[in-house]
């Protein structure tokens, strides 16, 4: 099976997505800077930052869906 991990997991697409997924019944890995804003989307969360990426976050992923940093002063630096 396809391990898929979502960046943004806490932010309204973030949501939408996982919640499309789990509808199929897909387990995403919902990644976030605080996955205890994630533990309401009824799947693993990780702690993932833009800012300061860790590998540990992405064992095991086959497929990540980035979706778009909010942060204008450095989008392009973080993704």
């Amino acid at each position: 099976m396809t391990t898929i991990a979502i960046t943004g997991a806490t932010g309204q697409l973030g949501r939408l997505a996982i919640a499309a997924l789990l509808a199929r019944g897909i387990s995403p890995i919902a990644l976030a800077r605080s996955p205890q804003k994630a533990a309401d989307l009824g799947t693993e969360a990780r702690t993932f930052d833009y800012t300061a990426p860790d590998a540990a976050a992405l064992k095991g992923v086959d497929v990540l869906v980035l979706i778009s940093s909010s942060d204008f002063d450095d989008r392009a630096g973080q993704h």
